[in-house]
């Protein structure tokens, strides 16, 4: 699969980036205060990456710059040297380390249909595919006892939800039946709570809810939020406003569900986008966020009217 970023409108008007943008080269930091530090410095377009639960390797998914697909790439910190997971023609996007740090999940492209693959985070074997469906499957989370992964489903009109699936059984179930879209769904450190994000206030917006029924369900973000995330000590949730920064909201426990305290800046320049464009150490706390580079970074939008009619005479 190719990959662009546009947008067209039913009365004719298309929009894109050429070179760069959302999809643009990017890399690879840590957040020390206010500054970023490069880990990964070698610019390239990603679709999603994960620190190792041991927070010494990063799972990325990078272009291939000649066959323009990507693929699941590990990334060894301390060596500074990655080595190439993947090999399919089709891309691998959003990986994502299981909680014993042995597989790295991903979604994937497999004659024509999607699945939910995982690999050997050692290299070794063929990949294993978890679930094969006729529609896009994005890869979230996975709770902590490593039994089950939550992902996001494109249902047939469009819209999105968040599913369950069962690596014991296979079985998958919906989480929250709802007329929204929800999406982005990260299980908490205990596995009782589910992060997630839901359009239902007009804007992508991010929610707690519990994983058990009729346990409370509670509202993170005000102005917009995307990828949530928990803090590996349970008493954080960050996210993405639509602005780009991070912010970071305190949860406390209480004998009634949750409380949720004050919300506080980490630091900016993000995207918001379906991939993660940041990760937390789950060993240090450590924030690694993936930071566009400049030099390749494009401001400049196309235009295009009646594309209709163009794409129907064949014109480039």
């Amino acid at each position: 699969a190719h990959y662009g970023v546009f947008a067209a409108t039913d009365e004719g008007v298309l929009s894109f980036v050429r070179q760069g943008g959302s999809i643009g080269d990017s890399r690879l930091s840590w957040v020390e205060g206010q500054d970023k530090v490069p880990v990964v410095d070698r610019a390239k377009s990603l679709l999603g990456f994960d620190l190792s639960p041991d927070g010494t390797r990063i799972a990325i998914s990078m272009v291939d710059d000649q066959q323009g697909s990507f693929d699941v790439w590990v990334h060894d910190i301390e060596r500074d040297l990655a080595t190439r997971l993947t090999f399919a023609a089709d891309s691998e996007m959003g990986p994502v380390w299981s909680p014993d740090g042995r597989w790295i999940a991903y979604s994937a492209e497999d004659a024509g249909l999607n699945v939910i693959s995982r690999k050997s985070a050692a290299g070794g074997g063929r990949p294993e595919v978890l679930l094969k469906m006729d529609t896009d499957l994005f890869v979230d989370s996975f709770a902590p006892d490593g039994r089950t992964l939550s992902f996001t489903k494109v249902g047939d009109t469009g819209g999105f939800s968040v599913w369950l699936l069962d690596l014991e059984s296979g079985e998958t179930r919906q989480f929250r039946e709802t007329p929204y879209n929800t999406g982005n769904s990260r299980f908490s450190p205990d596995g009782r709570w589910l992060a997630y994000v839901s359009d239902e206030t007009g804007q992508p917006e991010v929610f707690v809810e519990s994983i058990g029924p009729d346990e409370g369900r509670w509202r993170i973000s005000s102005r917009g939020g995307a990828l949530p995330m928990w803090a590996p000590s349970g008493d954080r949730v960050y996210f993405v406003e639509t602005s780009g920064d991070l912010l970071a909201t305190e949860i406390v426990r209480t004998d009634t569900g949750l409380a949720i305290g004050r919300t506080q800046p980490v630091t900016g320049g993000l995207s918001s986008t379906f991939y993660r464009s940041y990760s937390v150490d789950r060993t240090s706390g450590r924030i690694l966020v993936q930071v566009p580079a400049q030099e390749n970074l494009s401001n400049r939008i196309e235009i295009v009217t009646s594309w209709r009619q163009l794409l129907a005479r064949g014109e480039d």
